[in-house]
């Protein structure tokens, strides 16, 4: 953890993977997704760009 003067946070916490954004619980809802639909449908219906499936993709395959 980096603290700043008046400066932005970061604390790791134990239902996220580092840098993610999303919740792992989350992250585990696009993967089930994923295995049945297309990455432009669960983009569509999720609001996420083809970018943040990706990250969320390799991060279930590390």
């Amino acid at each position: 953890m980096k603290r700043e003067e008046h400066g932005v946070v970061t604390v790791s916490v134990p239902w996220a993977e580092p840098g993610s954004g999303f919740t792992a619980m989350f992250e585990a809802l696009v993967i089930d997704w994923l295995k049945e639909m297309s990455i432009s449908s669960v983009s569509r219906l999720m609001g996420l760009s083809w970018n943040a499936i990706d990250g969320i993709m390799q991060r279930a395959v590390k």
